[in-house]
Protein backbone atom coordinates (compact mmCIF):
# COMPACT_ATOMS: atom_id res chain seq x y z
CA UNK A 1 0.00 0.00 0.00
CA UNK A 2 1.37 3.40 -0.98
CA UNK A 3 2.02 5.83 1.83
CA UNK A 4 -0.26 8.83 1.56
CA UNK A 5 0.12 12.11 3.35
CA UNK A 6 -3.20 13.00 5.03
CA UNK A 7 -1.85 16.01 6.93
CA UNK A 8 -3.76 18.32 4.56
CA UNK A 9 -6.95 17.53 6.47
CA UNK A 10 -8.01 20.19 8.96
CA UNK A 11 -10.96 20.66 11.23
CA UNK A 12 -13.22 23.35 9.79
CA UNK A 13 -12.82 25.31 13.03
CA UNK A 14 -9.06 25.39 12.38
CA UNK A 15 -9.31 26.15 8.67
CA UNK A 16 -9.57 29.92 9.08
CA UNK A 17 -8.01 30.66 5.68
CA UNK A 18 -10.82 28.94 3.83
CA UNK A 19 -12.97 31.67 2.23
CA UNK A 20 -16.00 29.35 2.24
CA UNK A 21 -16.04 29.20 6.05
CA UNK A 22 -17.21 32.22 8.06
CA UNK A 23 -16.07 33.08 11.54
CA UNK A 24 -19.70 33.40 12.64
CA UNK A 25 -20.40 29.79 11.64
CA UNK A 26 -17.36 28.60 13.58
CA UNK A 27 -18.38 30.53 16.71
CA UNK A 28 -21.95 29.23 16.52
CA UNK A 29 -20.77 25.65 16.01
CA UNK A 30 -18.31 25.81 18.90
CA UNK A 31 -20.94 27.26 21.24
CA UNK A 32 -23.33 24.41 20.47
CA UNK A 33 -20.57 21.81 20.85
CA UNK A 34 -19.69 23.27 24.24
CA UNK A 35 -23.32 23.06 25.38
CA UNK A 36 -23.66 19.48 24.18
CA UNK A 37 -20.49 18.63 26.12
CA UNK A 38 -21.90 20.19 29.28
CA UNK A 39 -25.13 18.23 28.90
CA UNK A 40 -23.22 14.98 28.43
CA UNK A 41 -20.95 15.59 31.42
CA UNK A 42 -23.84 16.68 33.65
CA UNK A 43 -26.59 14.20 32.73
CA UNK A 44 -24.84 11.07 31.44
CA UNK A 45 -21.39 10.66 32.99
CA UNK A 46 -22.35 10.78 36.72
CA UNK A 47 -25.31 8.34 36.46
CA UNK A 48 -23.29 6.05 34.20
CA UNK A 49 -20.25 5.90 36.48
CA UNK A 50 -22.36 5.56 39.63
CA UNK A 51 -24.37 2.74 38.04
CA UNK A 52 -21.17 1.02 36.90
CA UNK A 53 -19.58 1.21 40.34
CA UNK A 54 -22.77 -0.06 42.00
CA UNK A 55 -22.91 -3.00 39.61
CA UNK A 56 -19.29 -3.87 40.36
CA UNK A 57 -19.99 -3.63 44.09
CA UNK A 58 -23.01 -5.92 43.74
CA UNK A 59 -21.06 -8.53 41.77
CA UNK A 60 -18.14 -8.47 44.21
CA UNK A 61 -20.52 -8.71 47.18
CA UNK A 62 -22.26 -11.72 45.61
CA UNK A 63 -18.89 -13.31 44.94
CA UNK A 64 -17.68 -12.72 48.51
CA UNK A 65 -20.83 -14.36 49.87
CA UNK A 66 -20.98 -17.44 47.65
CA UNK A 67 -17.32 -17.53 46.45
CA UNK A 68 -18.63 -17.91 42.93
CA UNK A 69 -20.42 -16.02 40.17
CA UNK A 70 -22.88 -17.28 37.61
CA UNK A 71 -21.24 -18.05 34.30
CA UNK A 72 -23.35 -15.45 32.56
CA UNK A 73 -22.69 -12.93 35.33
CA UNK A 74 -18.99 -13.18 34.47
CA UNK A 75 -19.76 -12.22 30.88
CA UNK A 76 -21.95 -9.39 32.14
CA UNK A 77 -19.16 -8.24 34.46
CA UNK A 78 -16.78 -8.01 31.51
CA UNK A 79 -19.36 -5.99 29.59
CA UNK A 80 -19.81 -3.61 32.54
CA UNK A 81 -16.05 -3.06 32.86
CA UNK A 82 -15.87 -2.39 29.11
CA UNK A 83 -18.62 0.23 29.36
CA UNK A 84 -16.91 1.94 32.29
CA UNK A 85 -13.62 2.13 30.38
CA UNK A 86 -15.40 3.62 27.36
CA UNK A 87 -16.86 6.31 29.63
CA UNK A 88 -13.33 7.03 30.88
CA UNK A 89 -12.20 7.41 27.26
CA UNK A 90 -14.92 10.03 26.84
CA UNK A 91 -12.93 12.31 29.15
CA UNK A 92 -10.71 13.00 26.14
CA UNK A 93 -13.57 15.18 24.90
CA UNK A 94 -13.76 17.48 27.92
CA UNK A 95 -11.71 20.14 26.13
CA UNK A 96 -14.22 20.46 23.27
CA UNK A 97 -14.64 22.44 21.12
CA UNK A 98 -10.85 21.99 21.23
CA UNK A 99 -9.01 18.74 20.54
CA UNK A 100 -6.12 16.87 22.09
CA UNK A 101 -2.81 18.17 20.72
CA UNK A 102 -0.43 15.20 20.84
CA UNK A 103 1.96 13.29 18.60
CA UNK A 104 0.68 10.87 15.99
CA UNK A 105 2.20 8.03 18.02
CA UNK A 106 0.22 8.98 21.14
CA UNK A 107 -2.91 9.43 19.06
CA UNK A 108 -2.44 5.97 17.53
CA UNK A 109 -2.07 4.40 20.98
CA UNK A 110 -5.22 6.15 22.17
CA UNK A 111 -7.11 4.99 19.09
CA UNK A 112 -5.90 1.39 19.48
CA UNK A 113 -7.08 1.00 23.08
CA UNK A 114 -10.37 2.78 22.47
CA UNK A 115 -11.13 0.52 19.50
CA UNK A 116 -10.16 -2.51 21.57
CA UNK A 117 -12.97 -1.81 24.04
CA UNK A 118 -15.29 -0.53 21.31
CA UNK A 119 -15.04 -3.83 19.40
CA UNK A 120 -15.07 -5.91 22.57
CA UNK A 121 -18.40 -4.49 23.72
CA UNK A 122 -19.94 -5.29 20.33
CA UNK A 123 -18.59 -8.85 20.06
CA UNK A 124 -19.32 -9.67 23.68
CA UNK A 125 -22.90 -8.55 23.32
CA UNK A 126 -23.34 -10.76 20.24
CA UNK A 127 -21.98 -13.70 22.20
CA UNK A 128 -24.41 -13.07 25.05
CA UNK A 129 -27.37 -12.75 22.69
CA UNK A 130 -26.31 -15.99 21.02
CA UNK A 131 -26.28 -17.84 24.33
CA UNK A 132 -29.61 -16.32 25.30
CA UNK A 133 -31.08 -17.50 22.01
CA UNK A 134 -29.84 -21.06 22.53
CA UNK A 135 -30.82 -21.38 26.17
CA UNK A 136 -33.50 -23.98 25.33
CA UNK A 137 -30.98 -26.16 23.54
CA UNK A 138 -28.80 -27.34 26.39
CA UNK A 139 -26.34 -29.13 24.11
CA UNK A 140 -25.48 -25.96 22.20
CA UNK A 141 -25.71 -23.66 25.20
CA UNK A 142 -23.14 -25.81 26.97
CA UNK A 143 -20.57 -24.59 24.46
CA UNK A 144 -20.58 -21.20 26.21
CA UNK A 145 -22.42 -21.32 29.51
CA UNK A 146 -20.87 -24.53 30.84
CA UNK A 147 -17.42 -23.97 29.41
CA UNK A 148 -14.91 -21.71 31.10
CA UNK A 149 -16.33 -18.18 30.88
CA UNK A 150 -12.80 -16.85 30.48
CA UNK A 151 -12.61 -18.77 27.21
CA UNK A 152 -15.62 -16.90 25.86
CA UNK A 153 -14.23 -13.58 27.08
CA UNK A 154 -10.86 -14.39 25.53
CA UNK A 155 -12.53 -15.14 22.19
CA UNK A 156 -14.32 -11.76 22.12
CA UNK A 157 -11.18 -9.97 23.28
CA UNK A 158 -9.02 -11.69 20.65
CA UNK A 159 -11.39 -10.63 17.86
CA UNK A 160 -11.44 -7.10 19.28
CA UNK A 161 -7.63 -7.05 19.42
CA UNK A 162 -7.34 -8.13 15.79
CA UNK A 163 -9.91 -5.54 14.73
CA UNK A 164 -8.12 -2.78 16.64
CA UNK A 165 -4.77 -3.80 15.19
CA UNK A 166 -6.22 -3.73 11.69
CA UNK A 167 -7.76 -0.27 11.94
CA UNK A 168 -4.69 1.24 13.62
CA UNK A 169 -2.56 -0.13 10.78
CA UNK A 170 -4.74 1.95 8.48
CA UNK A 171 -4.16 5.23 10.31
CA UNK A 172 -1.47 6.12 7.77
CA UNK A 173 0.64 8.08 10.25
CA UNK A 174 3.61 5.71 10.53
CA UNK A 175 5.85 8.15 8.66
CA UNK A 176 4.84 11.04 10.94
CA UNK A 177 4.89 9.42 14.38
CA UNK A 178 6.65 12.27 16.15
CA UNK A 179 4.76 15.10 14.48
CA UNK A 180 1.99 16.72 16.51
CA UNK A 181 -1.63 16.56 15.48
CA UNK A 182 -5.13 17.21 16.76
CA UNK A 183 -6.44 13.89 17.99
CA UNK A 184 -9.74 12.12 18.57
CA UNK A 185 -10.40 8.50 19.43
CA UNK A 186 -11.03 8.11 15.69
CA UNK A 187 -8.36 10.43 14.23
CA UNK A 188 -9.43 12.83 11.53
CA UNK A 189 -6.22 12.39 9.52
CA UNK A 190 -6.62 8.60 9.22
CA UNK A 191 -6.86 7.04 5.78
CA UNK A 192 -10.38 6.58 4.35
CA UNK A 193 -9.79 2.83 4.64
CA UNK A 194 -9.64 3.26 8.43
CA UNK A 195 -13.20 4.57 8.56
CA UNK A 196 -14.48 1.97 6.08
CA UNK A 197 -12.90 -0.99 7.92
CA UNK A 198 -14.09 0.28 11.30
CA UNK A 199 -17.60 0.69 9.93
CA UNK A 200 -17.53 -2.82 8.47
CA UNK A 201 -16.05 -4.78 11.38
CA UNK A 202 -17.14 -2.49 14.20
CA UNK A 203 -20.75 -1.88 13.18
CA UNK A 204 -22.13 -3.29 9.92
CA UNK A 205 -21.23 -6.99 10.28
CA UNK A 206 -21.81 -7.19 14.08
CA UNK A 207 -25.09 -5.31 13.73
CA UNK A 208 -26.40 -7.88 11.25
CA UNK A 209 -25.86 -10.63 13.83
CA UNK A 210 -27.27 -8.44 16.59
CA UNK A 211 -30.45 -7.68 14.66
CA UNK A 212 -30.85 -11.34 13.68
CA UNK A 213 -30.48 -12.59 17.26
CA UNK A 214 -32.64 -9.71 18.55
CA UNK A 215 -35.52 -10.61 16.24
CA UNK A 216 -35.26 -14.33 16.98
CA UNK A 217 -35.28 -13.69 20.73
CA UNK A 218 -38.33 -11.44 20.44
CA UNK A 219 -40.11 -14.13 18.41
CA UNK A 220 -39.32 -16.67 21.12
CA UNK A 221 -40.60 -14.33 23.82
CA UNK A 222 -44.00 -13.89 22.18
CA UNK A 223 -44.53 -17.62 21.83
CA UNK A 224 -46.83 -19.08 24.45
CA UNK A 225 -44.68 -22.18 24.93
CA UNK A 226 -41.45 -20.26 25.63
CA UNK A 227 -39.32 -21.97 28.28
CA UNK A 228 -38.64 -19.84 31.40
CA UNK A 229 -35.13 -18.54 31.91
CA UNK A 230 -32.75 -20.42 34.14
CA UNK A 231 -31.19 -18.66 37.11
CA UNK A 232 -27.80 -18.26 35.47
CA UNK A 233 -29.30 -16.69 32.35
CA UNK A 234 -29.81 -12.96 31.91
CA UNK A 235 -33.22 -11.44 31.47
CA UNK A 236 -34.13 -11.04 27.79
CA UNK A 237 -35.32 -7.53 28.60
CA UNK A 238 -31.95 -6.20 29.68
CA UNK A 239 -30.14 -7.76 26.72
CA UNK A 240 -32.68 -6.47 24.22
CA UNK A 241 -32.54 -2.95 25.71
CA UNK A 242 -28.74 -2.93 25.57
CA UNK A 243 -28.74 -4.19 21.98
CA UNK A 244 -31.30 -1.60 20.88
CA UNK A 245 -29.36 1.20 22.60
CA UNK A 246 -26.11 0.14 20.97
CA UNK A 247 -27.67 -0.07 17.51
CA UNK A 248 -29.31 3.35 17.83
CA UNK A 249 -26.31 5.25 19.20
CA UNK A 250 -23.68 3.62 17.02
CA UNK A 251 -25.78 3.96 13.87
CA UNK A 252 -25.73 7.75 14.14
CA UNK A 253 -21.98 7.79 14.81
CA UNK A 254 -21.11 5.43 11.97
CA UNK A 255 -23.23 7.36 9.48
CA UNK A 256 -21.19 10.45 10.32
CA UNK A 257 -18.00 8.40 10.07
CA UNK A 258 -18.91 7.42 6.51
CA UNK A 259 -19.81 11.04 5.76
CA UNK A 260 -16.33 12.05 6.91
CA UNK A 261 -14.87 9.37 4.65
CA UNK A 262 -16.76 10.77 1.66
CA UNK A 263 -15.28 14.20 2.35
CA UNK A 264 -11.79 12.73 2.49
CA UNK A 265 -12.24 11.04 -0.85
CA UNK A 266 -13.34 14.39 -2.30
CA UNK A 267 -10.33 16.13 -0.70
CA UNK A 268 -12.62 18.40 1.34
CA UNK A 269 -12.44 19.55 4.96
CA UNK A 270 -16.17 19.92 5.41
CA UNK A 271 -18.08 22.72 7.10
CA UNK A 272 -18.51 23.83 10.74
CA UNK A 273 -22.00 22.31 10.64
CA UNK A 274 -20.59 18.89 9.76
CA UNK A 275 -17.98 19.24 12.50
CA UNK A 276 -20.80 20.04 14.93
CA UNK A 277 -22.82 16.97 13.90
CA UNK A 278 -19.75 14.73 14.10
CA UNK A 279 -18.99 15.93 17.63
CA UNK A 280 -22.62 15.43 18.63
CA UNK A 281 -22.52 11.90 17.21
CA UNK A 282 -19.41 11.21 19.29
CA UNK A 283 -21.19 12.28 22.48
CA UNK A 284 -24.15 10.09 21.53
CA UNK A 285 -21.72 7.18 21.11
CA UNK A 286 -20.29 7.70 24.60
CA UNK A 287 -23.74 8.16 26.15
CA UNK A 288 -24.62 4.65 24.97
CA UNK A 289 -22.34 3.18 27.66
CA UNK A 290 -23.99 5.29 30.37
CA UNK A 291 -27.50 4.28 29.33
CA UNK A 292 -26.58 0.60 29.04
CA UNK A 293 -25.11 0.58 32.56
CA UNK A 294 -28.38 1.98 33.90
CA UNK A 295 -30.29 -0.76 32.09
CA UNK A 296 -28.04 -3.41 33.63
CA UNK A 297 -28.41 -1.94 37.12
CA UNK A 298 -32.22 -1.84 37.04
CA UNK A 299 -33.05 -4.80 34.77
CA UNK A 300 -30.36 -7.48 35.29
CA UNK A 301 -31.75 -9.89 37.88
CA UNK A 302 -28.93 -9.91 40.50
CA UNK A 303 -28.55 -6.12 40.31
CA UNK A 304 -32.31 -5.52 40.37
CA UNK A 305 -32.67 -7.72 43.45
CA UNK A 306 -29.83 -5.90 45.19
CA UNK A 307 -31.38 -2.50 44.41
CA UNK A 308 -34.78 -3.63 45.70
CA UNK A 309 -33.17 -5.02 48.84
CA UNK A 310 -31.30 -1.77 49.46
CA UNK A 311 -34.46 0.27 48.98
CA UNK A 312 -36.37 -2.04 51.35
CA UNK A 313 -33.70 -1.70 54.06
CA UNK A 314 -33.71 2.08 53.67
CA UNK A 315 -37.48 2.14 54.06
CA UNK A 316 -37.32 -0.04 57.15
CA UNK A 317 -34.61 2.14 58.65
CA UNK A 318 -36.64 5.27 57.89
CA UNK A 319 -39.74 3.75 59.49
CA UNK A 320 -37.77 2.74 62.60
CA UNK A 321 -36.31 6.21 62.90
CA UNK A 322 -39.75 7.71 62.38
CA UNK A 323 -41.19 5.44 65.11
CA UNK A 324 -38.39 6.32 67.52
CA UNK A 325 -38.81 10.04 66.81
CA UNK A 326 -42.58 9.76 67.29
CA UNK A 327 -42.15 7.90 70.58
CA UNK A 328 -39.58 10.42 71.77
CA UNK A 329 -41.93 13.27 70.85
CA UNK A 330 -44.84 11.69 72.75
CA UNK A 331 -42.62 11.10 75.78
CA UNK A 332 -41.44 14.70 75.72
CA UNK A 333 -45.02 15.97 75.52
CA UNK A 334 -46.08 13.75 78.42
CA UNK A 335 -43.13 14.97 80.54
CA UNK A 336 -43.98 18.59 79.77
CA UNK A 337 -47.64 18.06 80.70
CA UNK A 338 -46.60 16.33 83.93
CA UNK A 339 -44.30 19.21 84.82
CA UNK A 340 -47.07 21.72 84.12
CA UNK A 341 -49.46 19.81 86.40
CA UNK A 342 -46.86 19.60 89.12
CA UNK A 343 -46.11 23.33 88.94
CA UNK A 344 -49.84 24.08 88.93
CA UNK A 345 -50.35 21.96 92.08
CA UNK A 346 -47.47 23.65 93.84
CA UNK A 347 -48.81 27.13 93.05
CA UNK A 348 -52.27 26.20 94.43
CA UNK A 349 -50.72 25.05 97.66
Amino acid sequence: MVWRNMTWIKYPSHDLLNPLISIEDIITSENIISRVLHCYVAFFVPPGLIAGLLILAIFFRNYSRSKTLGRFDILMLDLVITYIVIILFSFTTVIRPGYLHVTNLSCGVLSFFFNLFYFNSQYLQILMLFVLLLQENRTRALLVTEARPLLSISLALALAFLGSLLVVALLGTAAYLHETTYCQTDPLNAWPEYDIVKFSFGFAIPSMFTILFWVLIVVKMVKADAVPLKENMPSPTVMLCIALTMLTCRLFYNIMLLRRTALKLQMLNGSPREELIMNSAEFVLFSESCISLLFILFLHKPCKQAVRSAIWHLRQKYRRNETVDSSATRTTIEIEELEKRTMAGCSNN
